[in-house]
């Protein structure tokens, strides 16, 4: 039997992929997506994924969704801006914004729900009397959570921009997870007239998914489940939320239809008759990341005893945010090629 092969993907530094709000447009004279800091035009109209948005002019009291948001308006050099974060941190925090992240006021919890979706509840959202809302996918806005919904926040004179891969690449122009966290972070520069920063977050991620597939442009795609949770069927992650493909994988889970899921659900069998020669497990618990993913490995060692993944042990293990889109998935890209095709980068 071959050595164990399982590596541990934690806190990343910079990153570039999907849960974006995507197609950025653009009033008359107002420079477009592309103008350098200080310079956009008010008002500036975005296509937020089929949903129009006006800024009348750049925010100024901005409330945040999941981690992920908060850390692109910090890369962004936009933490005072932020006057309310969700209250809750579910993975470690970057160690290069964690005194700017903790420095963002937490809102008062309201929902009594696990950590992971944990929220402010409708009214202490409205009290924080933002002029704009950033979050990570629809069910941050959804009023039967009981937060704040869309038309709540409209009302009390915030537009909502919610970032795109979150909800299904197809509700976006079919745009791949990659350009769309790159426009979403052209939007953000756009919104708040700080273009220049924008695209030079979005050249320094293109550079390391650049890098990472010129390492293994000649290696043969490695067979990928990705899981997420479930024991029948199984929830799998689908490259319409994060692009294994970049990291030199081929996702065994391929959703089916015009939604482009991105937590497809499948059975146990399917994924053994597609035997996977790797297996990615993503993790949540805000505890050590080994104790979740430790669990979730001795489950899949006897879910899929004969696949190629558990005779050889591979296994990735990887915290649930580093494939959320954001500043993370650059670096989870070369990590989990690393493990892939390790011989790539001696």
């Amino acid at each position: 039997m071959k050595p164990r092969w399982t590596s541990k993907v934690a806190v990343g530094l910079i990153a570039m992929l999907a849960l974006s709000g995507c197609a950025s447009g653009g009033g008359a004279g107002n420079g477009g997506a592309g103008a350098s800091a200080n310079s956009t035009g008010y008002p500036l109209t975005i296509d937020n994924c089929g949903r129009q948005i006006t800024i009348e002019k750049a925010p100024e009291r901005v409330i945040t969704g999941y981690q992920n948001t908060v850390e692109l308006m910090i890369a962004l050099g936009l933490e005072d801006k932020v006057v309310g974060r969700q209250p809750f941190k579910q993975s470690p925090l970057l160690p290069e914004q964690e005194a700017a992240f903790n420095a963002i006021p937490e809102l008062t919890p309201g929902l009594p729900d696990n950590q992971q979706s944990m929220a402010a509840s409708r009214e202490v959202q409205l009290a924080a009397r933002p002029d704009f809302v950033l979050a990570s996918g629809s069910f941050e806005v959804n009023a039967a959570r009981g937060v704040a919904s869309i038309e709540d926040f409209k009302a009390a004179g915030a537009e909502v921009y919610i970032l795109s891969a979150g909800d299904g690449i197809s509700e976006c122009g079919g745009q791949s997870t990659e350009e769309l966290v790159y426009q979403d972070i052209r939007n953000l520069g756009s919104i708040f007239s700080v273009s220049d920063r924008a695209e030079a977050l979005i050249d320094d991620l293109k550079a390391e998914v650049a890098d990472v597939r010129s390492r293994i442009k000649d290696k043969q795609p490695v067979r990928l489940f990705a899981y997420d949770s479930g024991e029948g069927p199984f929830t799998s992650i689908s490259n319409a939320y994060f692009d294994f493909s970049l990291a030199g994988a081929e996702n065994v889970v391929t959703p089916t239809g015009s939604s482009l899921e991105t937590y497809p659900e499948v059975s146990k069998e399917a994924v053994a008759g597609a035997n996977p020669q790797a297996i990615l497990t993503a993790n949540y618990e805000s505890g050590p990341l080994e104790d979740e993913a430790r669990a979730k490995e001795d489950y899949l060692r006897t879910a899929l005893p004969n696949s190629d993944a558990v005779i050889e042990n591979r296994f990735i293990h990887i915290e649930s945010i580093e494939l959320s889109p954001g500043i993370r998935n650059a670096r989870a890209v070369r990590q989990i090629a690393t493990a892939l095709h390790p011989d790539a980068f001696k």
